[in-house]
């Protein structure tokens, strides 16, 4: 049985999102979520390394026209402003604006770059879009490498 994609989802730096962790075959992520693809104008065009989802892009390392290989492995995910149920460090991160992300941040001494546009954390491999009123717009993330 698949899990639905209707409750709270936790952003977990350098493992996964929710229930999916880097690493992860296609099948795999597709026995947790389902196989039933979405694809959303936010998304763009040609996702052939990619698993969509409501919301949610999941980055595969290998694919070919039909899209990712089963011995591809998950490599990074973006999540748009449409899914409210993304949480970081307790925060609903498409329901706050990104100064409270910010405060957050700080108070939990983790460095972070930030710009008109966008938080960045690359020792977590992630990244925060901001719009023009200040709140969130998109998530992506990553496994950082260690050196």
């Amino acid at each position: 049985m698949t899990e639905q994609i209707n409750s709270p989802i936790e952003i977990k730096p350098k493992e996964g999102l929710g229930p999916i962790n880097f690493g992860f075959s296609p099948s795999r992520v597709m026995s947790i979520w389902g196989d039933h693809q979405v694809w959303e104008y936010w998304m763009g065009g040609n996702r052939n390394d990619s698993l969509l989802y409501a919301g949610i892009i999941i980055g595969f390392d290998k694919c070919n026209a039909f899209g990712p290989l089963e011995n591809s492995q998950v490599v990074d995910f973006s999540i748009y402003k449409t899914f409210e149920q993304l949480y970081f460090m307790e925060l609903y991160i498409f329901l706050i604006d990104s100064n409270k992300l910010e405060y957050k941040l700080i108070e939990n001494g983790i460095s972070f770059k930030r710009n008109k546009d966008h938080i960045s954390i690359l020792s977590l491999g992630l990244e925060f879009y901001i719009n023009s009123d200040n709140t969130i717009e998109l998530v992506n993330f990553w496994q950082p490498v260690n050196k």
